[in-house]
């Protein structure tokens, strides 16, 4: 059996709607009877503990220090919301210092540590977890992890406004 898909979300700038889509999307496919993983790789406004109302022991931002695994950081909600499914959800830190620590005190060899941590726990959850679909929300904008967490998708979706800076993105000649 070939091992599930990487589905990360994506904007140009914050407010498009993308978090609520990824969320519902991820709850969709659980509902439908698939095994679904969504972690929150907006690390620099991470939301997904205010839409499930939960949050977490430890973080994605642990796993990336090297001071959790992926079995720490996962929080099933699949009979709390009478799935048929699963539904494992990864949630950054909200924590101010957190957030600040990611783009400031990081240099590129904890990053590439990191990078790591993340590739390995992604086959983890593919191996051991049987994940179907793993669903990535990501920083708008072009950051580090952004970049990094698109890198490791099979699709990507980007989701933009109707607006002028959207269209112009695209269509100015």
């Amino acid at each position: 059996m070939s091992p599930g898909k990487t589905l990360a979300f994506h904007s140009y700038k914050g407010g498009t709607g993308k978090t609520t889509l990824i969320s519902n999307l991820a709850a969709f496919f659980a509902k439908r009877g698939m095994r679904v993983c969504l972690l929150d790789f907006d690390l620099y406004a991470p939301s997904q503990s205010i839409y499930f109302r939960k949050n977490s022991r430890l973080y994605l931002n642990n796993l990336l220090n090297g001071e959790a695994e992926i079995s720490d950081v996962l929080v099933d909600l699949s009979s709390e919301l009478g799935l048929n499914g699963k539904l494992f959800l990864g949630f950054s830190s909200p924590g101010k210092e957190d957030v600040r620590d990611i783009e400031i005190k990081h240099e590129m060899k904890w990053q590439l540590a990191a990078l790591r941590r993340f590739l390995s726990a992604k086959n983890q959850l593919f191996e051991e977890y049987k994940i179907d679909y793993l669903f990535l929300d990501t920083s708008p904008g072009i950051r580090y992890w952004s970049i990094n967490t698109l890198a490791t998708a099979d699709i990507l979706f980007l989701v933009m406004k109707n607006s002028d800076m959207d269209i112009e993105v695209f269509y100015n000649p």
